[in-house]
């Protein structure tokens, strides 16, 4: 009787054991959760800065209460520590679309809120395209803000208590890179290349000197924003790349997208910003390049398809060369071989929006976020049909505004606008009398310079007026922003698990500790 009574009690304070820790954890996530939710919601300095602050001219500085601040994109207001506010000046740029972030007093010079002191700020001069010097030594700083790579979440989550609770310096996201010139020469800089500055001799790129480059021929190539070439070389900003200026070089980019590839007429290679593709899979060709309809350019080789991964910074292969002879753009985003006529459209593959679960044995917590995008290749015709039965009948207005076509007695709209404006697909058929009329009269509208064609389109769209032609997809070039979106989390499984299992013992130990017992009680009695 004692040992049953005994057995409850001991039941009963783990009972209470478990509810308190329960309850400390639930107050102890609560805290958590205000804290962040402070954080998230408290307001900003920048805002009262800028409408409170004296301003140094046009520059991104402020003084304000005593204290000099300066505005960093995806920063905010941050504070200039160290600075002699009385001697305190920005610099005044020669250009509208350079951004004022460097100031200087007394002692320093401020590349933002990052002070520099090896330089003579009584001959500090400011040389242009971002360049600063004394006459000895000389800086570049860019008005383009870069991610703080150094800074971690977690760190960043810490300095933001911090902040929050006790004032102390913000957490810097992002900052303005700056670059020391391994030069003491006076600096002159390039009139109609930006970023560019020179001694005499050498040739900087954003600080960065440009081996071998010719000072009297560097230009930049048309298009090209970071490609430039002089009378032998070929740089993509500062660095030195395989291919040499012959004549032959053109510059793309994806309308959809930031790369830009820089593309050898002569030797059929491409460059992927400073990515050079694997010379054994030349001769390219490249499909999409006029496109809107496509996330990547494609680029065939004779052993595979390809395309370039933005975040991977690689080429990708996405299936074997499956085309006949001679491949040939006959329309934006639609190419032929010798026996079928191709065409590229595009999706987005996204998360469903939903209140996360932190206890989900996901790898990942999803809520409504971009896992891939997804640019493919799919079969619209036969080439001969499409020579024979494939009719162009007029273009919307210009051939800037799509097109109309016809197979048969059905109708075709074909899309110039593209993902950029939310239509995702090149071809629809036109299942409506009314829109078909439209769009064959729409240049003689009165108002058609009014008119947003684009909303029209979607508005068909979603009226089943325009119907998506969607052929057989052949093979689909894919960017992964999260990779294996779906995949379990070992880690997570082990810690459930092996919490399961302490919360079955902390509930159950007592009888399993009687069961032991009485099982070694019946060996001795046995014996």
């Amino acid at each position: 009787m004692i040992g049953v009574k005994m057995r409850g009690n001991n039941q009963k304070n783990s009972n209470i054991i478990i509810k308190t820790c329960i309850f400390m954890s639930l107050i102890i996530f609560l805290l958590c959760f205000i804290v962040i939710l402070c954080i998230a919601f408290s307001d900003d300095d920048t805002y009262e800065i800028e409408n409170n602050g004296e301003r140094y001219g046009k520059s991104e500085f402020y003084k304000y209460k005593d204290k000099i601040y300066v505005l960093v994109i995806g920063s905010g207001m941050l504070e200039v520590e160290g600075v002699d506010i009385p001697t305190f000046k920005a610099f005044d740029k020669d250009k509208e679309d350079e951004r004022g972030n460097v100031g200087f007093d007394k002692n320093k010079i401020y590349f933002a809120n990052i002070a520099v002191s090896d330089l003579d700020t009584d001959k500090l001069y400011y040389v242009g395209n971002n360049y600063y010097s004394d006459g000895t030594n000389s800086y570049f700083c860019s008005t383009s803000p870069k991610f703080n790579e150094e800074l971690s979440a977690g760190t960043a989550i810490i300095q933001n208590i911090s902040h929050f609770f006790f004032k102390t310096r913000k957490p810097q996201n992002y900052f303005y890179p700056y670059k020391k010139l391994e030069t003491n020469k006076r600096l002159k800089k390039f009139e109609e290349l930006r970023n560019f500055a020179t001694n005499g001799e050498e040739i900087y790129y954003a600080g960065e000197k440009l081996v071998n480059a010719d000072i009297n021929t560097i230009k930049k190539i048309e298009e090209g924003l970071f490609y430039f070439v002089d009378k032998e070389n070929v740089y993509y900003k500062s660095k030195l790349l395989s291919f040499k200026n012959n004549g032959k070089l053109k510059v793309f980019h994806e309308k959809n997208g930031n790369i830009y590839y820089l593309y050898d007429e002569e030797s059929e290679n491409v460059y992927a910003d400073d990515y050079l593709f694997d010379t054994v899979n030349a001769p390219y060709k490249v499909i999409g390049i006029d496109g809107t309809h496509n996330f990547s350019l494609l680029f065939i080789s004779k052993d595979g398809v390809y395309f370039y991964d933005p975040l991977k910074k690689k080429q990708e292969r996405i299936g074997d060369n499956i085309f006949k002879g001679e491949i040939k753009e006959i329309y934006p985003d639609i190419f032929s071989d010798d026996e079928n006529v191709y065409y590229l459209d595009v999706y987005e593959d996204w998360a469903k929006k939903r209140v996360n679960n932190y206890f989900s044995l996901r790898k990942k917590l999803l809520n409504g976020q971009l896992i891939s995008r997804n640019t493919r290749i799919r079969y619209l015709d036969k080439k001969t049909a499409w020579e024979n039965d494939w009719k162009k009948v007029a273009d919307i207005y210009s051939d800037t505004h799509g097109s109309i076509w016809k197979k048969g007695n059905k109708y075709y709209y074909f899309d110039i606008y593209g993902f950029s404006q939310s239509i995702h697909k090149p071809i629809y058929e036109i299942t409506d009398k009314e829109v078909l009329d439209y769009l064959l009269n729409f240049s003689k509208l009165k108002d058609r310079n009014i008119i947003n064609l684009p909303d029209k389109i979607r508005d068909f769209i979603s009226e089943g007026k325009l119907i998506a032609f969607n052929g057989q997809v052949k093979m689909t070039a894919t960017i992964h922003f999260i990779e294996d979106p779906y995949a379990y989390s070992i880690p997570k499984i082990i810690f459930i698990s092996i919490a399961f299992l302490i919360g079955l013992y902390a509930r159950y130990r007592f009888d399993i500790a009687n069961f032991l017992k009485k099982r070694k009680k019946s060996k001795f009695s046995k014996k």
